[in-house]
């Protein structure tokens, strides 16, 4: 059984394509702002979801580029799980680490989203 995580209590994932997903993370790492994100099957094909912190209001879906996506609010994300299984769809890109026990902002997460994609 694949365990889940339960978007609340200030805690956000922010969705781009998988193909996209490299800048942001680079970004994020440059600022010092890396947080956990894994990659996920979802009905838009394959993405990676970057948890962040909800640090105010989550901005409309009219207001974010059209490949992003803010999951909160009680969605639930397919955790990755031990080893490698074809049979799961989820996978960390980054894992979480528990030397550093803070998510990047919502607001730092999505101003490392490149200018062409908003």
């Amino acid at each position: 059984m694949q365990p889940f995580l339960s978007l609340e209590n200030g805690i956000c994932a922010v969705t781009v394509p998988k193909l996209s997903a490299a800048p942001v993370l680079a970004r994020l790492a440059a600022i010092g702002c890396e947080g956990p994100a894994m990659t996920m099957a979802t009905q838009r094909g394959q993405r990676v979801a970057v948890l962040a912190e909800t640090d105010g209001l989550i901005p409309p879906r009219a207001a974010l580029p059209k490949d992003v996506e803010v999951l909160a609010w009680g969605a639930l994300l397919p955790l990755p799980i031990g080893s490698r299984r074809t049979d799961i769809a989820t996978e960390w890109v980054a894992a979480p680490n528990p030397q550093q026990r803070w998510l990047p902002s919502l607001d730092a997460v999505l101003a490392a989203i490149p200018a062409r994609e908003r």
